[in-house]
């Protein structure tokens, strides 16, 4: 992994540390040995969610609608594990479909589930939450999803409600 020392304004990132004219940068990642994940239900419903921006991702099904979503490694034979997602608690009359704008150019369309306690946990800022956001469209600059679209993802969002609820 290529780290640049320094952000854009010049600031040394936390991870870094100046040795003389050279810099030393140590990261961390949060890694599972690669093998053949089969799909679940879950998994299946998760994929037809995600179906674009984030659909590169390989979601691993821990059982009882608690996932781990993933990227490929530089290490071909890890996935790094971006979040944990549990998705037993989320309340289903308060998960939203929105289409935002972000900067110029950036229209997407985002799933948003909220839970009644933690649901969420972000491997890089280490942090959890009671939301999931979902970015549903093709790309962050690709455009809100359209009403048909939108609506198919739905129905799978009302599919995943179904059997977690039932847990």
């Amino acid at each position: 992994m290529c780290l640049v020392a320094r952000n854009s304004v010049g600031t040394l990132r936390p991870e870094c540390r100046q040795m003389g004219e050279n810099f030393l940068c140590k990261t961390s990642e949060l890694v599972i040995p690669k093998t053949v994940f089969q799909p679940t239900q879950t998994t299946r419903t998760l994929s037809k969610i995600y179906d674009g921006y984030d659909s590169n991702r390989e979601i691993i099904d821990l059982g009882g609608c608690k996932t781990l979503i993933t990227s490929q490694n530089q290490n071909q034979s890890y996935l790094t594990i971006e979040s944990y997602f549990d998705f037993t608690n989320i309340i289903k009359n308060e998960t939203s479909l929105i289409h935002a704008t972000g900067a110029l150019l950036e229209d997407f369309t985002e799933a948003t589930f909220i839970c009644t306690n933690d649901c969420n946990y972000d491997v890089k800022s280490n942090s959890s939450t009671n939301s999931i956001k979902i970015v549903l469209s093709r790309s962050r600059t690709s455009g809100r999803l359209s009403q048909a679209e939108s609506h198919k993802r739905m129905t799978e969002i009302a599919n995943l409600h179904d059997q977690c609820s039932s847990l």
